[in-house]
This record gives structure tokens, sequence and C-alpha cells, in this order.
């Protein structure tokens, strides 16, 4: 299961995705603007911000987890949590944490 692809997905529908026990995904969704430069206009785009306080778990990513892949909630709690913990360790060893089409930690 692909943890990331499912908080992209969830991306694009609400500005906040939490990451239970490990942080928030937010966005700030952009205007497109006229460039002086090329003189084009730039599209509209997302910004992704991370907060690391925004650990409670709201259920969003959970269920949809639960309902994307024929699971139960708390399976898909369990699977969350062992990407958590994947995380940390990645983290703690001095690594990047990638997060597929949304960026890096």
């Amino acid at each position: 299961m692909n943890i990331t692809a499912s908080i992209s997905e969830l991306l694009y529908e609400y500005e906040c995705v939490v990451l239970p026990d490990f942080g928030g995904f937010i966005t700030n969704g952009k205007p497109a603007r006229w460039n002086r430069i090329t003189h084009q206009f730039d599209p509209p785009y997302k910004e992704v911000l991370f907060n690391v306080q925004l650990k409670a778990n709201d259920g969003l990513l959970v269920n949809y987890i639960a309902e994307k892949q024929p699971m139960s909630y708390k399976a898909a709690r369990q699977e969350v949590a062992a990407f958590v913990n994947r995380c940390r360790a990645e983290l703690l060893a001095g690594k990047r944490v990638e997060f597929a089409q949304i960026g890096s930690i």
C-alpha cells in the first residue's frame, strides 16, 4: 500500500491531511500570475507545508486507506502506524523521507 500516494490524492480535495502521530500536510492555493519575463501566465498551484504539531488522528487518511484497500479501520491504522515508524527511523538515521508528488522532509 502506498500511503504517500493516498496523502497526495487527499490533498487534491482537502486543505489538510494529518499523518497521525507524525504531522500534517497543509495546502495553500496560489492564483495564476502574469510572468513579466516570459510574458505568459503562470498557472495556479498549491503550495504544500508541513506542520509537525498536527498529530491528532482526524480519521481522514486512515478512513481513506481503509476504503481504498478493502480492510478494516484497525488494519489501516496499523499500516499508517508502521509507515510513521519507518519515517521516524529514516529521519533519525539522518535521511530524507520522500513523499511522492508532495516533497521531502
